[in-house]
């Protein structure tokens, strides 16, 4: 199994030091296992509770906040989607989201889907979130 340093190591010794052709949008999935492996790595940040001055209130960090703080900086870095660092994966649902919900709500209600819809094997459940597939640094969002 490789990690995503490894993933990237075998794209660029493929396509080149830079994304010669982005992945189709049909093979940008993310499995609840990712999902929750980077949930785990962030769970401390993710689940503190502070202001949030967009909000007016105090929340866990949002979706919003993840992808600002986690996944612009390594869309930036690589230069592709966040879904790009992981193995081509064939979408099998699409999800749509509020990008203020807490992430961490936004985590156990894709992971209940899944032990829901893929009870064979929730964890390789894959999912399309524009979160984790588009190129995070050419979308901007209202405040």
């Amino acid at each position: 199994k490789l990690d995503r340093e490894g993933w990237q190591a075998a794209k660029i010794s493929v396509l080149g030091p830079s994304l010669q052709q982005p992945r189709p949008w049909w093979m940008r999935a993310i499995t609840v296992r990712q999902l929750l492996e980077l949930y785990r790595k962030e769970k401390a940040w993710i689940e503190t509770v502070v202001y949030n001055p967009k909000l007016g209130k105090k929340t866990a960090a949002t979706m919003h906040d993840v992808v600002e703080k986690i996944i612009k900086p390594l869309c930036i870095q690589q230069k592709c989607s966040y879904s790009e660092l992981l193995p081509p994966q064939l979408i099998a649902a699409f999800v749509s989201h509020n990008w203020t919900t807490e992430f961490g709500k936004f985590v156990r209600t894709v992971l209940k889907h899944a032990l829901t819809c893929f009870p064979n094997d929730p964890w390789s459940a894959r999912y399309w979130v524009c979160s984790f597939a588009l190129y995070q640094p050419e979308v901007s969002l209202p405040d």
